[in-house]
């Protein structure tokens, strides 16, 4: 992936996974690629209460479970995925800005803004509910 230029391919990629998510029965309240200025690589952010039930080990282990089954072929690895709670403080930022239905799939771009004084350099936001 092109550290910073978010391409359609990875975005179709992200797309799909949120699908897996979605029919493996992983609860996913916000879904969406965050670019990382500090490392200039984008990161596909899943927020699931897994994570606050039963730790993140647990929803790593049911994304990855979820994606083996339901994704393609060509997905996305772990290694570009951070899986978080749905009370992460970037999550929760993003959600007080841009909210989408709770089974929505959506593809908003979200670029150079600032969220209660927090800048938001760039997201690609799938779903944020």
């Amino acid at each position: 992936m092109d550290t910073r230029t978010l391409v359609d391919s990875d975005i179709e990629k992200g797309k799909g996974v949120l699908k897996a998510l979605d029919k493996g029965g992983v609860p996913v309240t916000s879904a969406f690629w965050r670019y990382m200025p500090e490392s200039t690589e984008w990161r596909l952010m899943v927020a699931t209460p897994l994570v606050e039930r039963d730790g993140p080990r647990a929803g790593y282990e049911a994304v990855e479970k979820a994606v083996t089954k339901y994704g393609g072929p060509h997905e996305i690895p772990l290694s570009q995925m951070s899986v978080v709670s749905s009370t992460d403080p970037f999550v929760r930022l993003i959600r007080t800005a841009v909210k989408t239905a709770p089974k929505d799939v959506s593809g908003i771009r979200f670029t150079n803004n600032v969220i209660n004084n927090v800048l938001v350099e760039d997201v690609y936001i799938y779903r944020s509910a």
